[in-house]
């Protein structure tokens, strides 16, 4: 439905990814204690949020694929992220922290090992274990 395409696009906002990595980290701990899924596909909350953990995860999956793959992803977002930096600075908006100097190589790595270490492990993390026949791409990390 489209209240469900609208919720999973939102979910792919970042103000949310705590929130989704927490939520299915408590899926997991249910998983693990019951040994059955703890989502209905009958149950719209359920939907929804298996909509929302599915869209987030595959968000986020650049660092997921083939390292030739992922190197592509990354440069990408960082060159996404540098020219974003340089219009704000031209227009006198604050750039975030995590943004500034990724025009240095090793800022760029830097930046890369805390994003795959805090924000895409600890969610595909979950992930996997909820559908493990993503695990190849868990592991791809």
């Amino acid at each position: 439905t489209h209240t469900q395409t609208h919720t999973g696009i939102m979910a792919t906002d970042m103000k949310q990814h705590m929130m989704l990595t927490s939520r299915a980290q408590t899926l997991v701990t249910k998983l693990s204690n019951s040994g059955e899924f703890p989502l209905t596909i009958e149950a719209e909350g359920d939907r929804e949020s298996l909509i929302e953990l599915v869209l987030h995860t595959c968000d986020l999956s650049g660092q997921t694929m083939t390292s030739s793959l992922a190197a592509k992803w990354s440069t990408g977002v960082l060159s996404e992220f540098i020219r974003q930096a340089e219009q704000e600075l031209a227009q006198g908006i604050p750039v975030a922290p995590f943004m500034q100097g990724l025009d240095k190589r090793q800022n760029q790595v830097l930046t890369q090992i805390a994003f795959v270490s805090y924000v895409v492990e600890p969610l595909w993390n979950a992930f996997s274990s909820l559908f493990p026949k993503s695990q190849f791409a868990y592991d791809n990390l």
